[in-house]
């Protein structure tokens, strides 16, 4: 996997930006229908000179090494989204929010995708590193939407999905009694790295039809220790794959 992951890391802190976790909804079709169909048709919203300054004066922006004299159908595309995510954001949308991270990253990533196909072929791997309770969730669920509606196939893993089942954990506490660390999921060592490294690549290898399962962790299991969703209730992906993020923190 090596020669088709990138990371894309920024240290950010916005005081009034705050995340609401709409949960994992990358299978909900008539929302998704509902975004496409948005985006496609939502007239380009005319940008003026302070707004740009605005926007161009994000660490993300800047981070991702956007231009801010993009031309004018990009800027056209820019707004066009920006209003877009607005009316699905509602009252959470905030200009931080929508022109400072999101959008940045969007078109950060549509700026590596171009660029791998023109130089390569494969599926493109991005880390997206957060702290918990961040919004990781919240923004992969647009991008895919996002991208979607561009014809670009992207699929999300997160590594709070790959944690042991409950009676695995189980079992490793009992055996490591003397390791507080090992009582309950999130250290090092409760997580199935072989799972997750074998879905990555999965996602990052399959061809069209192929579908691909990807595994989903319910942390409200058993009050609260969690477990694995079963395998029959977990989203599948149809390839091939354009892009995949891995979210962790």
């Amino acid at each position: 996997m090596g020669d088709h992951t990138l990371g894309f890391f920024t240290g950010l802190q916005i005081g009034s930006l705050w995340h609401h976790n709409h949960g994992y909804d990358l299978l909900d079709k008539p929302r998704r229908a509902k975004f496409t169909a948005g985006l496609k048709s939502v007239a380009a919203e005319k940008h003026e000179n302070p707004r740009l300054e605005v926007i161009t004066s994000s660490p993300v922006f800047k981070k991702a090494g956007l231009d801010a004299d993009m031309d004018q159908q990009s800027w056209a595309e820019w707004f066009k989204c920006a209003k877009l995510l607005n009316r699905e954001l509602g009252r959470d949308a905030t200009v931080d929010r929508v022109h400072k991270l999101y959008l940045p990253v969007f078109f950060w990533l549509k700026k590596q995708i171009r660029e791998a196909k023109a130089t390569r072929d494969g599926t493109m791997i991005v880390g997206l590193s957060c702290p918990q309770g961040g919004g990781k969730t919240t923004i992969t669920n647009f991008l895919v939407k996002m991208f979607a509606a561009e014809g670009i196939t992207c699929a999300i893993a997160s590594t709070d999905d790959f944690y042991l089942t409950y009676d695995k954990q189980r079992e490793l506490a009992e055996t490591y009694a003397s390791n507080p660390l090992l009582e309950f999921r999130g250290n090092p060592g409760t997580m199935d790295v072989d799972l997750m490294c074998n879905t990555v690549s999965a996602l990052a290898h399959c061809g069209p039809g192929d579908e691909i399962n990807i595994p989903r962790y319910n942390k409200s299991a058993y009050k609260g220790r969690g477990d694995r969703v079963p395998e029959e209730d977990w989203p599948t992906v149809k390839g091939p794959v354009d892009l995949v993020i891995l979210e962790g923190w």
